[in-house]
């Protein structure tokens, strides 16, 4: 190698030689090669790199960028490395040829037009060829090595290889021997231009330890296109040879097209665009089975844009073909290996029924991918900083380097495809809104993907997950029962609630907000309770193991609409009523109810939003796991969507109890288990969706309808107690606050419940209970400090004589309990029956006759359905149970 001709050796040759640490990236046509440390600055940690590109005569050109000084010349890094290189020839300066420019892309080469004469070559000059191979076959070195390969008489007869002349160059070395082959294009003729192989021990002075080809990247055939439905494409001719000598002769022959690049990592100018690809049944990357293998064809299907099969050799066969075959690997063995292989990247998806892109006319059918489940896959969108060194065209002339920087959004597939977003070639002229959007696997996108403001996956995390599924393995992370306890726990440890049961359903809707792009329809939530009672303290934990989950408190109607559409997870609606109480906001305060009522499922949430400032009309998605905490409470229509979570003030010894028992909420690492829960998702939604279509077809009501994710996911972790306490918590939401425009309405729904649960006997304060458990907040009083008349026993006592519902003729019975006393009314058997008729119309179990006792509602404490209801009994109950003989009953 002459002392200038190390400006056109490989890099990674040189830095290898010299034991320079690097790492590589694949920029387009250009590899980079990261050092550390630089030998120019002598800084680590890859910032300053060497780049590598083919020339236009097929050479490599090389450049250099110093981030820590302005040094931007090739020639001061190998000088740096202790090369002494001589000035450039006649004393030029040496410059850096320009990238090619892109060409227009060739027709699909397996397209019979494609097949045609090379226009800018001649066809091969048969006399020198056969001299070469004379040359070949005479000696005895080459061709033991060919044989060596494993390749016979026949397929080298076939391929027309030879052995280059022997020259004398201008520098005095001798050069030559060197095996050649002559190009074969997609018409499958032979044409005067040849590529090289450096046989070990045979060539002298190789330009390359493998091979080269002057001029352009080209495109070497194995047979003429247009004749094969399958492609494959081999790393190198050699591979290419060994691949075609095995099949003759079987039906491989008749089915599979070969292919390789004459410039190993470069790539013919019209396989970069997808038309090249899209004539073939199936296209196969065959490069060798290691990492620069992988890469190839991750690149190659980055430029197809449709299905692209990954094909490698066994570990035990070698890492290429030709090892493959050396080592006893058969066509059989090879037939299987296509049949199995994997896909680098997926079809085009919604052009039309069948998958498949046609000319003409086709369906639009796009997607928003924010957070969707499509095809089986779950989809994150997130953003990274990308960093590049780009070739720039300096004043002068010469060719410079610059690290230029941007934010590119990313799109995770649930099998660890990280994809991105791009803009497909229009006809010209095309106006920018008919231009459309596709991920790198061909989905058609409704709109640029945006990530959450409040992405809660942490780009680590992501990042050994699509590691990990990149190489076929799952993440490890815990079982599901272990994920759902630790989120119930951090609940507990946050807020106190009167049912436990509560947090049973809180902690399943925190699992399915990781998931809920599979859900038809979701559950929404209502926080109630008086004031101070730590409704707001629900929405903040929640939003602490929730997925993309944000609060929003104050703010107009239209920006909680945006932030809804932007969220993509679970949003708290704090204090929703203060929207509405925002001057002008009335009409928009509306519609982002109406919004809300529809949000609930996935086939009714997208919803038409008009700004009333500027007029913009915007497509907005409200689809998601809601919490709304309303004082107020919620309209009928709004409240059938949704499900209750009650709070109520603590006893003091409810209080110390639960300080006592609850784990530390410091010992808590939420962002960990975010992580954790995300990873979870994207590697069980498969299961998750299989056990969602099992419990679905279970329901037809509304009810049903919003319940079935919490109950999928309770039954995937197949936890008996916990699918119990859910079912206990959802059975308390059918006996939830009822639309009541009377009072006497509310008094009259609260004895059908009493008969419901099998009282004939009741007392006044029984009654009482009941109404304030179904009553809409604030039921019945002007002001939130008011009393509401049927919260007093005379007015109670009153209506109950006045409608007829209890029997007059009996006397009220008097007793004493917990030292308070009380007094026992009787039912009219007329309004009994009534009641009973009704329950059977509604379907339900008609309670025993003789009913219960009259104070067979108050068996405890624990669990009862009136402690988040104000109870007043349950100070007087808690201290008698305190005294010792202390037993349940009339006193």
């Amino acid at each position: 190698m002459g002392s200038r001709s190390i400006m056109r050796a490989p890099a990674d040759q040189i830095l290898s030689e010299k034991s320079v640490k690097y790492r590589t990236s694949v920029k387009g046509a250009t590899t980079w090669y990261n050092l550390d440390p630089c030998p120019v600055c002598e800084k680590g940690d890859h910032q300053c790199g060497v780049s590598e590109m083919t020339g236009r005569d097929g050479g490599l050109v090389h450049g250099f960028k110093c981030q820590h000084s302005d040094e931007t010349s090739y020639e001061a890094f190998l000088t740096a490395l202790g090369y002494d290189l001589p000035p450039a020839p006649s004393g030029k300066t040496v410059r850096r040829p320009a990238p090619r420019p892109f060409l227009a892309p060739a027709a699909p080469s397996n397209n019979p037009s494609a097949a045609e004469p090379h226009k800018k070559l001649n066809p091969l000059n048969m006399e020198a060829n056969a001299r070469y191979r004379k040359r070949l076959v005479d000696n005895s070195g080459a061709m033991e090595y060919l044989s060596g390969r494993g390749l016979t008489a026949a397929t080298i007869e076939r391929f027309k290889l030879g052995l280059s002349n022997e020259y004398v160059g201008k520098d005095g070395k001798t050069s030559g021997y060197a095996l050649t082959y002559p190009m074969i294009f997609a018409d499958g003729h032979f044409y005067a231009k040849n590529g090289y192989y450096n046989i070990p021990g045979v060539t002298l002075a190789p330009m390359d330890v493998n091979g080269w080809m002057k001029g352009s990247v080209e495109a070497y055939y194995g047979d003429a296109a247009g004749e094969r439905p399958w492609l494959m494409v081999c790393e190198g001719a050699k591979d290419l040879w060994r691949v075609w000598q095995e099949i003759q002769g079987t039906e491989l022959a008749d089915k599979l097209l070969l292919v390789t690049s004459t410039h190993g990592t470069g790539l013919p100018e019209n396989w970069r665009a997808p038309e090249f690809w899209q004539g073939w049944e199936k296209v196969f990357a065959g490069h060798d089975s290691d990492e620069a293998g992988d890469k190839m064809a991750l690149r190659i299907a980055g430029y197809a844009e449709r299905d692209v099969l990954r094909v490698r050799t066994p570990e035990t066969h070698g890492k290429d073909w030709t090892d493959f075959f050396q080592a006893g690997g058969t066509v059989e063995a090879l037939t299987e290996l296509l049949d199995k292989a994997p896909i680098v990247t997926t079809k085009i998806q919604g052009d039309d029924e069948d998958g498949g892109p046609r000319l003409g006319d086709n369906i639009y059918n796009p997607i928003d991918i924010a957070g969707a489940y499509h095809k089986g896959h779950l989809h994150y969108v997130t953003r990274v900083l990308s960093r590049e060194v780009v070739p720039v065209k300096l004043a002068d002339g010469m060719i410079d380097t610059q690290l230029v920087e941007r934010k590119v959004v990313k799109v995770v597939r649930s099998d660890g495809r990280m994809l991105s977003v791009h803009e497909p070639p229009a006809p010209p002229g095309t106006p920018k809104e008919d231009r459309i959007l596709r991920l790198s696997d061909g989905t058609l996108l409704e709109r640029r993907p945006a990530p959450s403001p409040y992405a809660s996956w942490s780009w680590p995390s992501i990042l050994r997950f699509q590691s990990a599924r990149g190489e076929g393995r799952p993440v490890a992370v815990r079982p599901l029962p272990q994920l759902y306890r630790d989120v119930r726990r951090f609940l507990e440890s946050r807020v106190w609630l009167p049912y436990r049961d509560d947090y049973t359903m809180l902690a399943l809707t925190a699992l399915a907000t990781y998931v809920q792009p599979v859900f038809e329809s979701v559950p929404l939530f209502l926080v109630s309770g008086p004031k101070g009672t730590g409704k707001t303290e629900i929405g903040r934990a929640m939003t602490e193991v929730c997925a993309n989950a944000c609060m929003i408190g104050q703010g107009s109607a239209a920006t909680i609409a945006r932030l809804i559409d932007m969220t993509r997870g679970f949003v708290v609606l704090d204090d929703l009523e203060a929207v509405g109480r925002k001057k002008g906001g009335d009409d928009q305060f509306s519609e982002l109810i109406q919004g809300l009522k529809l949000s609930y499922k996935k086939s009714t949430a997208v919803k038409i939003w008009t700004d009333v400032k500027t007029m913009q009309v915007e497509r907005l998605n409200f689809f998601g796991i809601k919490m709304v905490n309303n004082t107020s409470g919620v309209d009928q229509i709004l409240g059938s969507r949704m499900l209750t979570v009650q709070t109520r003030k603590r006893l003091p010894a409810e209080t110390a109890h639960w300080e006592q028992h609850r784990t530390p909420p410091e010992s808590f690492r939420p962002g960990e288990l975010r992580d954790e829960l995300h990873t979870w998702a994207f590697q069980s939604v498969q299961e998750v969706d299989q056990a969602y279509q099992v419990i679905l077809p279970q329901g037809q009501e509304r009810s049903d309808e919003i319940a079935a994710p919490l109950r999928a996911l309770a039954a995937l972790m197949g936890d008996d107690i916990a699918k119990a306490s859910l079912e206990r918590a959802l059975e308390r939401q059918g006996r939830q606050a009822i639309e009541i425009e009377e009072p006497e309405d509310l008094l009259e729904e609260a004895l059908h419940n009493l008969v419901r649960e099998g009282f004939r006997e009741v007392a006044v304060q029984h009654i009482i209970l009941e109404m304030r458990k179904i009553a809409p907040e604030n039921f019945g009083a002007e002001r939130t400090t008011d009393i509401p008349v049927w919260s007093r026993a005379e007015w109670v006592g009153r209506k109950l004589r006045n409608h007829g519902w209890v029997d007059v003729e009996q006397q009220p019975r008097r007793f004493r309990f917990l030292d308070m006393q009380w007094r026992a009314l009787t039912l009219a058997k007329a309004f009994v029956e009534d009641a009973r008729e009704r329950l059977q119309q509604e379907g339900e179990d008609l309670p025993p006759w003789e009913g219960r006792g009259v104070t067979d509602f108050c068996k405890g404490c624990h669990d009862c359905p009136y402690r988040a209801a104000g109870c007043d009994i349950a100070e007087r109950r808690l201290a008698a149970e305190r005294r010792p003989g202390f037993s349940v009953g009339l006193q």
